[in-house]
């Protein structure tokens, strides 16, 4: 599994992550998940909030490169 992340500054971090691993995101953090292997992906995503709002990098980041 690809996870990648992108802070305010546009940083960005990219991590290959194998089976069974956790990845913490700063919850100011944008991030995809990618499944880059050949099995099956589940993904568990937990919030301390009563709402949640997905929203498409396409959304925040459509002008910039």
């Amino acid at each position: 599994m690809l996870v990648c992340t992108l802070n305010s500054t546009n940083d960005q971090l990219r991590v290959n992550l194998d089976t069974y691993l956790k990845a913490y995101i700063p919850g100011s953090y944008g991030h995809y998940v990618e499944n880059i292997g050949n099995t099956t992906l589940h993904y568990l995503e937990i919030f301390k909030t009563d709402t949640f709002q997905d929203v498409s990098l396409r959304q925040v980041r459509p002008t910039r490169p």
